[in-house]
């Protein structure tokens, strides 16, 4: 297959980059409509080398003199003989320090949990994907090469200094200052693609409630500082049936954040499934598990309300049992189920369990997360279950929205902090009168 850049374009392109155009790119993608819009939104401001699949790519870095003058490559990740993960695998011995990104569709669960492991791909992006948003990401990736090749230089020049005569020592202190600040600019990248992260997690949570017959809907979702796990959704189903989600996955950070969304991608391709709670939840497990990087799993707590026979089918899988509060008779029933952890063991060991009740005007049904349970107090005593349930008993005649901001309020009072040490999620509904 013919390389599309010989090596006099390519000589003719490094002298012109000296110029004009500081970086290059090589861009790999086997539809060639696809790699023509990827390379009319970064021709302007970049080199473009072009393949048409992992192969070709790969035999043009190794004919280049210098292949370290490709500073990023952007690759599809379904192509014939290569896959994207498989093509930038092989590149990493020949040019070690360039940025690796994939573009891949949202099921490639596989091929994100590898490169999860493996820690070789900078950065996923999900087709499609719009000009301006590519622009951005390719950006911000080379200025990290960029802070990442200066801090490197920077590092070297110091084990010369402190190999140095003391003299030496001090004539460098004006650069010793210098690199401490490119690695404070560095920690501040950091810290940026962290919020990045965050705001990833954050998409997976609905934009606005639906309106339901006869239901108050209300949430309350306060983020921890870092990155956590918790991830919620209230949607339609069919019908007038309505879904309730809430699910926790351990861990934090952008490991944690990029887990919830590979999770919450595959429930959504579950629950389409229909209106049976086990079912769903049976798929969304048979999917992950043996796909998740070890000791990663999540809780997850499924219902499906029927607005015509306002009853509600429920599926616990290892979660904190919802509450169901109700005012006339002065109870709280916790809608509790067997049923485990996610994406830790196959089904066929995996027991997941539904039940039905009925719902009387006047009921609040309230879904949360371990936040609110595991907030401590003095002599470090949790506040539990007990606590929980009393305090919704004590104030079951408020409306849903201002339960939840008063339960906010206390797990703060009842720890003495400003701010909790996980994600705050609550979500819930009340059948009006």
């Amino acid at each position: 297959m013919a390389l599309k850049l010989n090596k006099a374009a390519f000589h003719k392109i490094k002298q012109e980059s000296k110029k004009k155009k500081e970086h290059t790119l090589l861009l790999v993608d086997d539809e060639d409509a696809n790699l023509r819009s990827i390379e009319r939104a970064l021709n302007d401001e970049y080199n473009i080398l072009t393949a048409s699949d992992g192969q070709e790519a790969l035999e043009l870095i190794q004919n280049l003199k210098d292949p370290t003058l490709i500073h990023l490559i952007l690759s599809d990740q379904r192509m014939p003989r290569l896959t994207g993960v498989e093509f930038l695998a092989k590149t990493l011995k020949i040019i070690p320090k360039t940025i690796r990104m994939i573009l891949t569709g949202f099921t490639d669960v596989d091929a994100i949990i590898t490169s999860i492991n493996e820690g070789h791909i900078y950065k996923f992006l999900v087709k499609p994907i719009e000009p301006a948003d590519l622009r951005i990401t390719v950006k911000r990736a080379l200025e990290s090469y960029e802070l990442e090749k200066e801090n490197a230089n920077l590092m070297e020049e110091l084990k010369t200094v402190n190999a140095s005569l003391e003299e030496k020592v001090q004539n460098r202190t004006a650069e010793l200052e210098q690199a401490y600040q490119t690695i404070k600019a560095q920690q501040a990248k950091i810290h940026e693609d962290l919020e990045e992260a965050k705001e990833t997690q954050q998409s997976l949570l609905p934009l606005q409630l639906p309106t339901i017959p006869q239901v108050q809907l209300a949430c309350r979702h306060v983020s921890m500082v870092q990155i956590g796990g918790d991830f919620y959704n209230i949607f339609p189903v069919q019908d007038d049936c309505y879904g309730f989600l809430i699910a926790d996955v351990t861990g934090h950070g952008a490991s944690a954040a990029l887990i919830s969304f590979l999770i919450s991608g595959i429930f959504s391709e579950a629950q389409r499934a229909g209106e049976s709670t086990e079912l769903v939840m049976n798929l969304t497990n048979g999917m992950l598990v043996g796909k998740l990087p070890e000791y990663k799993f999540a809780s997850m707590f499924y219902a499906i309300y029927n607005a015509s026979s306002q009853k509600l089918t429920y599926t616990n899988c290892g979660h904190p049992p919802a509450l169901l509060i109700r005012p006339t008779t002065q109870e709280i029933i916790s809608l509790e189920t067997d049923g485990m952890l996610v994406g830790l063991f196959p089904n066929d060991i995996t027991l997941y369990e539904e039940k039905q009740i009925a719902l009387l005007p006047g009921d609040k049904v309230v879904f949360y997360t371990d936040a609110i349970l595991e907030t401590q107090g003095d002599r470090d005593n949790m506040l539990g279950v007990d606590q929980w349930k009393t305090f919704l008993l004590d104030h079951a005649h408020l409306p849903i929205q201002a339960l939840l901001d008063q339960a906010y309020d206390f797990g703060l009072a009842y720890s003495g902090q400003s701010q909790y040490e996980d994600d705050f999620t609550c979500i819930g509904f009340e059948i009006m009168r």
